[in-house]
């Protein structure tokens, strides 16, 4: 999923759900139920562009992911509790972010790592991957992220 995906629906949660402990957590659980669904992503065909390309596209949505709630929410919601909902939604990608740069090799899936966090950090990624992220090609998976925006917003509005 998409941060802006992932930032509009936690705002959309995070405004529905009047207790922010309660709606922070399920925010998270969100980003996880989002990602089973076949979506489009820049992580997806993450080898066919460079480190650089897929860097700006992904720091570009993830600045949409807030202006976009920012821009329809702010006259019900404070910004604080925008910039929370928007990164508790996305927190689980970042938490990915540091490992193709830094611990993957250039085929982006071999390990070249041997300390005890990068194994427990790369079996995370593997579980996350592996039981929640399902991918899809570009017009399918933007025209599904599109209706799950659309879903929340009239389900929980």
């Amino acid at each position: 999923m998409m941060a802006t995906t992932h930032g509009i629906v936690g705002t959309i949660i995070m405004q529905s759900v009047p207790n922010p402990f309660v709606a922070g957590a399920l925010i998270i659980a969100s980003h996880y139920l989002l990602d089973i669904i076949p979506h489009w992503d820049f992580g997806t065909d993450l080898t066919k562009r460079s480190k650089k390309t897929t860097g700006v596209l992904a720091i570009t949505d993830t600045a949409i992911a807030f202006l976009i709630p920012i821009l329809i929410f702010s006259n019900t919601l404070s910004l604080p509790l925008i910039f929370l909902a928007v990164s508790l939604a996305n927190i689980p990608d970042w938490i990915m972010v540091p490992y193709f740069p830094l611990l993957a090799s250039k085929e982006k899936t071999k390990r070249i790592r041997e300390s005890r966090f990068e194994k427990l950090y790369e079996s995370f990624l593997e579980w996350q991957n592996t039981y929640f992220h399902r991918t899809t090609t570009l017009i399918h998976g933007i025209s599904t992220q599109i209706g799950i925006i659309l879903f929340f917003f009239f389900l929980l509005r």
